[in-house]
């Protein structure tokens, strides 16, 4: 995917958003004077809204009182390539990004298609990732399963594990017990997905983040785990090389005020590059497509 490439639209026709979605995986949307109202009616159109677990948290506060418009991670670090929520089942179909203002220096957004990184891995390690299973365990706090389960108790959590269950795709599966009130999980998906929009396999997960972000006041790595079936990690020369060429095709969104980026979170990772400027404002918005694109 490269910059020239990424559709640029300039209204908020959904029938345009959704046919570059398809497409390409991503697309800006550059109208004067967006406002946050727009973007969040925009969203609801396209989608059903959900709360990322980590609001409310030390890594994401919640815009005014509604949790399911958030700020993107705070801090000002770079973060590393990948797909939104993968490590668990559910994750969101769309990402819709929005930014109010934009750092002074720094900050772009990165996406990186995961069809063309696919595509551009040698041939050996392609066959590797291709089917490759990958095992994440982790432990959700009372206000991360609360907020991601949309429950208050562990029965009303248990039942929302389970229809979650239910709905898995073939190659997912989902295992789970409370520990007290922790809940302890393990969620086994692929290293490559396709994604129901465009029908095409993608190199699109989280291995990237959880290696190379490292523990911060606003990351509490710990809570996340990877390894492949057989209890191996993920041979890092092979993850070095693979974000080598994720970092060579991925593009950087200079933001502009009032900008709207839509992600297929099937098939686009994001990340972002580090800026100084405390000011910067994007916010996020996630969720499942409504009917289909």
């Amino acid at each position: 995917m490269l910059i020239e490439n990424l559709p640029v639209l300039q209204d908020l026709d959904s029938n345009s958003i959704r046919c570059a979605i398809k497409n390409y995986g991503a697309v800006i949307i550059r109208c004067p004077d967006l406002s946050v109202k727009d973007f969040i009616e925009l969203s609801d159109s396209l989608m059903i809204p959900m709360v990322h677990h980590s609001t409310n948290t030390i890594e994401r506060d919640p815009l005014g009182n509604d949790p399911r418009t958030a700020t993107v991670n705070k801090g000002v670090e770079a973060i590393p390539l990948h797909r939104e929520g993968s490590y668990a089942p559910g994750c969101p179909d769309l990402l819709f990004f929005f930014c109010e203002r934009p750092s002074s220096s720094g900050g772009e957004t990165l996406l990186c298609d995961g069809v063309e990184l696919l595509q551009q891995l040698d041939r050996s390690t392609r066959d590797f990732v291709n089917d490759l299973e990958l095992h994440w365990s982790w432990e959700a706090r009372p206000i991360r399963w609360q907020q991601t389960l949309r429950s208050q108790s562990i029965e009303e959590a248990r039942q929302v594990l389970a229809n979650l269950k239910a709905n898995l795709q073939p190659y997912e599966q989902l295992d789970y017990y409370f520990d007290g009130e922790l809940l302890v999980g393990r969620f086994v998906t692929q290293a490559v997905i396709q994604s129901p929009f465009s029908q095409v396999p993608a190199f699109c997960n989280s291995l990237m983040i959880n290696a190379y972000r490292p523990k911060s006041a606003y990351f509490a790595r710990d809570d996340y785990r990877v390894l492949l079936g057989n209890g191996d990690p993920f041979p890092p020369e092979i993850l070095a090389e693979i974000s080598r060429i994720a970092e060579r095709i991925s593009i950087g969104i200079n933001w502009a005020p009032c900008e709207i980026v839509v992600v297929d979170n099937w098939r686009v990772m994001h990340g972002r590059r580090n800026f100084d400027d405390l000011q910067r404002r994007i916010y996020l918005r996630m969720g499942h497509v409504r009917g289909s694109l």
